[in-house]
């Protein structure tokens, strides 16, 4: 399961089916960058982007953009 997307990054793209990448991440002490690389936005990338101290990340599907907050991301659904 660590690289599905979660289901609340496919609500927001109004598809089951999205496979979303990272285009934009923010960090507090940095502000927004480019994603040094397209990452699928999947659990295992909200694990690793936690990590990093990222906090905000703008993810793009088709032609559409869409920006995620990466600790309600990786809060355990309910």
């Amino acid at each position: 399961m660590p690289d599905t997307i979660p289901a609340s990054v496919a609500l927001r793209f109004h598809a089951d089916g999205a496979r979303p990448v990272i285009v934009r991440e923010y960090h507090a002490s940095t502000g927004w960058r480019d994603a040094p690389s397209r990452r699928p936005l999947t659990r295992r990338v909200v694990d690793e982007l936690m990590r990093e101290g990222i906090t905000l990340v703008q993810a793009r599907w088709r032609l559409r953009t869409r920006e995620f907050s990466v600790p309600r991301l990786h809060a355990p659904a309910q």
